[in-house]
């Protein structure tokens, strides 16, 4: 049977191609456009991970590259110091490095700074070397001038590798900003912990008195099982008994009609033979 429409009549529902569920066209073709789009979708992933990668790769190349200056033996010492703190290196990566980066922290400080020379005698060992702002000045004599902060030895380390390098001098703190600002916030956390705690404890409580309460239940449970058993066999023991004492009844009740039969046997016998011998003797054949 074949099955075809005019093109001004209305698709009749018996030809399969006016269903809208049947793919019209090559499948392997179609199959071919979705192996093309997968392809094309897996390359642009890889793309954008190669991408990541490089710039990863290159902030790590920025970050542990020596931008350190050798103008003397001092400058050698610091940067053997600050190639040893991974930590220090890391953390240009969380905003900007370089002079540019260490000028705008030496603005945003307000610290009066000194003039030191290259002398050896002159050396503050507990400034690193990346407080310096690398901005020499020629001054008398020709020589290398650095600008310092006036810093004490006791730093604060930074709170992780990836964060900005502060310099600030835990000794002479004065600024109460921070204790107003997250005093509420501890206060409250200090309640919330509290809160906390206190309903641990509560909930403890109550589980040791559920566990308390479901042992002395499994106590009564194992009990009463044990007397329930016990009235089990006590049950038993009195059934048994009494099949016992039924059977005795049964058999004496047995034994007695077997004496009673045996006496009126004996008696119905005993009647028959005087009887019988009442006879003979009416009769004459005995004596």
């Amino acid at each position: 049977m074949t099955l075809s429409t005019t093109p001004t009549s209305k698709p009749s529902h018996l030809n399969i191609m006016a269903d809208p569920r049947v793919f019209r066209g090559s499948v392997v073709a179609r199959q071919r456009e979705e192996i093309n789009r997968c392809r094309q979708e897996i390359e642009a992933r890889k793309a954008e991970e190669r991408y990541r990668m490089e710039v990863v790769r290159n902030r790590l190349s920025m970050a542990l590259s020596k931008d350190i200056p050798q103008p003397n033996p001092i400058s050698y010492r610091r940067a053997a110091n600050i190639r040893a703190e991974t930590s220090a290196r890391l953390a240009k990566l969380a905003g900007k490095t370089g002079k540019a980066a260490i000028t705008e922290w030496a603005k945003k400080e307000h610290q009066p700074l000194i003039l030191m020379n290259d002398e050896k005698d002159k050396v503050v060992p507990s400034i690193p070397s990346s407080s310096l702002s690398f901005e020499r000045q020629k001054g008398g004599g020709g020589r290398h001038r650095f600008h310092l902060p006036l810093l004490s030895t006791t730093l604060t380390p930074p709170q992780s590798p990836y964060g900005p390098i502060y310099h600030n001098d835990a000794s002479v703190q004065t600024d109460e900003g921070f204790e107003e600002a997250f005093c509420p916030i501890i206060s409250e956390m200090a309640a919330t912990a509290i809160s906390d705690a206190l309903k641990n404890l509560k909930d403890e409580e109550d589980f040791r008195i559920m566990e308390e309460q479901n042992e002395k239940l499994l106590n009564i449970v194992v009990s009463e099982k044990r007397r329930n058993s016990e009235l089990n066999l006590s049950i038993l023991k009195h059934i048994r008994t009494e099949h016992e004492i039924a059977r005795e009844r049964e058999m004496a009740w047995h034994q007695l009609k077997a004496i009673d039969s045996h006496q009126m046997a004996t008696q119905i016998i005993s009647t028959l033979i005087e009887k019988c011998t009442e006879n003979l003797a009416d009769h004459g054949l005995i004596e």
